[in-house]
């Protein structure tokens, strides 16, 4: 408890935590291309950043 949080979505292929008080974020497939997103995803997406943003320590 009380550790960084971090949010994996879209089966893996974007990832967002936090380091020193910055919002980090990485998205790629395995094949290295662009990611697409669901509006679902791309809704839980928003959710994570705004609680990343907010320090918030429980998903969303």
């Amino acid at each position: 408890m009380g550790g960084p949080k971090s949010y994996v979505l879209s089966g893996g292929d974007v990832i967002l935590w936090t380091e020193d008080g910055t919002i980090m974020l990485k998205a790629s497939d395995t094949y290295d291309e662009p990611v697409a997103l669901s509006r679902a995803e791309a809704k839980a997406l928003s959710q994570a950043l705004l609680a990343l943003a907010a320090g918030d320590s429980e998903t969303k």
